[in-house]
C-alpha cells in the first residue's frame, strides 16, 4: 500500500526527480547563495539550496522549477537545464558572474575549434604521431569534467561512437577522437576515408534524473534528449543521433532496446529506471564547417545576410523542387522518402491533391512555370479517376476534389463547372473531419467571393459545425492542434463575403490559441498534452498564419526558422546514402524522431510562402 501510495505521490509531485535534482545540486558550488522556486501545478515553494524554506529578501533565484512552458523565464538570463513532460528547470545565469559552466553551451567558435582539433586528433592517431595543439580555451572550460561522445560518419553509415569516461574537456574530446576510429562493434576508419567523414561531437550534461510513469506511457518520443540506463555494473546510453540510425514504437521500445540490446541488462525491465539527460550536438558538414544539432537534426547557422522573404523564396523554391521531383509521369506521387531506409510510402490521394494546390499557388506567385505545369499534371490524374465510372473504380474521398478545386481556382482554370457540380452533390457524403469540414467551407467562400455559385450558406454551415467542436474540444487533452487552423482563412473570407465582425472575432479566438501553443523554438506541438512538434503540424499553422504576415510577424518567422531547421539539405542528410540525398533534399523531416519525409509538409510551408510573398511581411 505505501509503495503504491509513494507511487502516485512521485506522478504527482516529481518527488523522486526533485529528490535527484537536489543531490546534483549539492555537488556543485556557487559563488553566492540563491533560492530556488518550485512553480508546479499542485505545488509552489521557495526554498534555498538545501531545501529549506527561506525568505526571498537579499538573495537572487538561482533555479526555477516549473510545468512545461509554464513560466517561459528570458531566455537571455535563464537556461533550461532539464525539462521532461510537466516539468522543466531553469537556470539562472548571473549566478555564475560571466563564468558560465559547459551546460550552458558553447558559441559557435568554440565548437568549430573543438570539431578542429578532434579531427586533428585523428589525424595524427593515423598518422605520424604529433602532437596536436589544445584548443585556447579558458581554464575554466577545458579543466570541466564533462562525459562527451564522439561520432564519426561516412557515406551515410556511423563508423564509431565512443563516450568517454568523466575527464576535462579536452582530455574527454581527445579519448573519444581516438576510440571512435576504433570502435570494435564497426569497421576501422582508415585515413582516406576520414578525409569524407563528418565528424560529431556530443556534450552530455551530468544533471541525470529519472522519467516518471507517465514519461514512458507516452506514444511520443523526445529525440532531442538523451537517455540512459544501469543496472549493477551494466550500463546504456541512446543519445539523439540515435534516430538517425533507428526508430521505436513508443517510450517502451526505446526502454526495451536500451536495456537489452545496448546495454545488455537481463533484469525485469520494469525493474530498470530510465534516465534522462540533456545534450548538446554539433557536427561537421563537407567543408568541416560547424553545423548546429537540434537533437538528431542537423542545420546551418543561419546566414546573417538576406530579408526575410528572400530566404523564403529560397526555401520555397527548394521545397518546390523536392515536391515536383516526386511526381511520376502520371502525376501520382508517393506519400513520403524515408532517408534512413531510403524507401517511399504508399500512395494518399488526398495529400497528392493537397500538393496540387500547393504547386499552383507558390507556382502563380512566384511566376515559375514548372510547378503550374506539375500542379495542372496532378488534378488531372486525379480528376479521370474522380470522374472514373467504371467498376471497380478508384474510391476517392469526397474532401479530394476540395484540394483539386483550390488548385484549379489558384491556377485560374477556365471550366470549373464538372468539378463544381461533382462537390455540391457529394460533400454531404463526407465523414466528419473539422480539418475537411474547414477546408470545404474556405472553398465555398472563395467560389462564392469568385462569383463561381452561390455557396454561401453552405460556408457557413460547415464553419459553424467546426468552430463548435473547436470550442468544445480546445482544451481537452489529446486535441490535435492541426485540426482547427484551417478555420482562420475560413473565417476571412466569410468576412470579406459578408462583413459581419463576428468571423474577424472568431478567426482572432483561433488564432489566439494556437499561438498561446507555441513552443519556445518557433515549432507547435502536435496536440494540447504533449510539447513535441512535427512538421505537418507547424506547416499548417504556418500556413495559415501567413494570411496575415503583419499581424503575426514575430509568430510566423520563428515558425518559419524552425521549419527551415528540419528542411533536408545535403549536408543535413549526412545519415543516408548519397545517391539517395538528393531525392529527399528540399523535403521536411516529419519530426526529431521520425526521418521520413512527408509530401504535405512541404505543400503546407509552399502554400504559407506563398501567401507571404503574395502579399509582403512588414519589414
Amino acid at each position: 500500500m505505501l509503495k503504491k501510495f509513494f507511487s502516485r505521490a512521485n506522478e504527482f509531485y516529481h518527488t523522486e526527480q526533485l529528490d535527484v535534482f537536489f543531490k546534483w545540486l549539492a555537488s556543485k558550488t556557487f559563488p553566492e547563495s540563491f533560492y530556488i522556486l518550485i512553480d508546479l501545478p499542485l505545488q509552489t515553494d521557495v526554498v534555498d539550496a538545501n531545501r529549506k524554506k527561506v525568505s526571498k529578501d537579499n538573495k537572487t533565484c538561482g533555479f526555477i522549477i516549473c510545468q512545461t512552458n509554464g513560466h517561459s523565464p528570458s531566455e537571455e538570463d535563464w537556461h533550461r537545464i532539464w525539462y521532461a513532460e510537466g516539468i522543466e528547470i531553469w537556470e539562472n545565469k548571473d549566478l555564475h558572474r560571466g563564468v558560465l559552466p559547459l551546460r550552458f553551451g558553447l558559441s559557435l567558435t568554440e565548437k568549430g575549434e573543438l570539431l578542429r582539433f578532434a579531427r586533428k586528433t585523428m589525424e595524427s592517431f593515423l598518422g605520424e604521431e604529433n602532437t596536436v595543439p589544445e584548443p585556447d580555451f579558458p581554464a575554466y572550460l577545458a579543466n570541466e569534467k564533462t562525459m562527451i561522445d564522439v561520432g564519426i560518419w561516412i557515406d551515410g553509415h556511423m563508423r564509431g561512437s565512443i563516450i568517454s569516461p568523466s575527464m576535462p574537456l579536452i582530455d574527454a574530446l581527445r579519448y573519444a577522437s581516438r576510440g571512435a576510429l576504433r570502435d570494435t562493434r564497426m569497421k576501422p576508419t582508415e585515413r582516406d576515408e576520414l578525409e569524407r567523414a563528418h565528424i560529431e561531437i556530443t556534450l552530455m550534461s551530468d544533471l541525470v534524473l529519472p522519467l516518471r510513469k507517465p514519461d514512458m506511457e507516452a506514444r511520443k518520443i523526445d529525440a532531442c534528449i538523451g537517455y540512459y540506463v544501469e543496472e549493477d555494473a551494466k550500463r546504456g546510453w541512446y543519445l539523439p543521433m540515435i534516430f538517425n540510425c533507428a526508430k521505436f514504437k513508443d517510450m517502451k521500445d526505446l526502454k526495451r532496446s536500451l536495456i537489452n540490446e545496448k546495454a545488455k541488462i537481463v533484469a525485469r525491465e520494469d525493474d530498470v529506471v530510465l534516465y534522462a539527460f540533456q545534450t548538446e550536438g554539433w557536427l561537421e558538414n563537407t567543408k568541416f564547417n560547424s553545423m548546429f544539432l537540434e537533437g538528431p537534426v542537423a542545420y546551418s547557422p543561419s546566414p546573417s545576410t538576406g530579408s526575410f522573404l528572400n530566404r523564403v523564396k529560397i526555401h520555397g523554391d527548394a521545397a518546390a523542387k523536392w515536391l515536383i521531383g516526386m511526381c511520376d509521369r502520371h502525376g501520382a506521387m508517393p506519400l513520403y522518402r524515408d532517408p534512413l531506409y531510403q524507401r517511399a510510402g504508399r500512395m494518399n490521394w488526398g495529400r497528392l491533391a493537397n500538393a496540387s494546390h500547393a504547386l499552383a499557388e507558390f507556382g502563380m506567385v512566384t511566376k515559375n512555370q514548372e510547378c503550374i505545369r506539375t500542379s495542372k499534371k496532378i488534378s488531372e490524374y486525379i480528376c479521370r479517376y474522380i470522374f472514373d465510372t467504371r467498376k471497380p473504380s478508384a474510391v476517392i474521398d469526397v474532401g479530394v476534389s476540395a484540394y483539386v478545386l483550390h488548385a484549379a481556382l489558384a491556377r485560374r482554370d477556365a471550366n470549373l463547372s464538372p468539378l463544381i457540380g461533382y462537390l455540391q452533390e457529394n460533400y454531404t457524403r463526407t465523414a466528419y473531419r473539422p480539418i475537411m469540414y474547414a477546408v470545404l467551407a474556405s472553398l465555398f467562400a472563395k467560389l462564392t467571393l469568385e462569383g463561381k455559385g452561390e455557396h454561401r450558406a453552405e460556408s457557413i454551415s460547415l464553419a459553424e459545425k467546426v468552430f463548435d467542436d473547436f470550442k468544445k474540444n480546445r482544451e481537452l487533452p489529446g486535441t490535435q492542434l492541426a485540426l482547427y487552423p484551417e478555420l482562420i482563412y475560413a473565417f476571412q473570407l466569410l468576412h470579406s463575403l459578408t462583413g459581419e465582425p463576428l468571423y474577424l472575432e472568431r478567426l482572432e479566438e483561433v488564432a489566439a490559441w494556437l499561438i498561446g501553443k507555441q513552443n519556445m523554438n518557433g515549432s507547435f506541438p502536435s496536440s494540447n498534452d504533449v510539447t513535441l512538434p512535427y512538421t505537418r503540424g507547424t506547416g499548417k499553422i504556418f500556413e495559415v498564419l501567413a494570411l496575415h504576415p503583419s499581424r503575426y510577424n514575430a509568430v510566423l518567422q520563428k515558425s518559419f526558422e524552425w521549419l527551415v531547421r528540419m528542411q533536408y539539405t545535403s549536408d543535413s542528410l549526412y545519415f543516408t546514402a548519397i545517391p539517395f540525398r538528393e531525392k529527399v533534399a528540399g523535403g521536411f523531416r516529419h519530426d526529431y524522431a521520425n526521418t521520413e519525409a512527408w509530401i504535405d509538409s512541404a505543400s503546407h510551408f509552399l502554400i504559407g510562402a506563398a501567401r507571404l510573398l503574395g502579399k509582403p511581411v512588414d519589414k
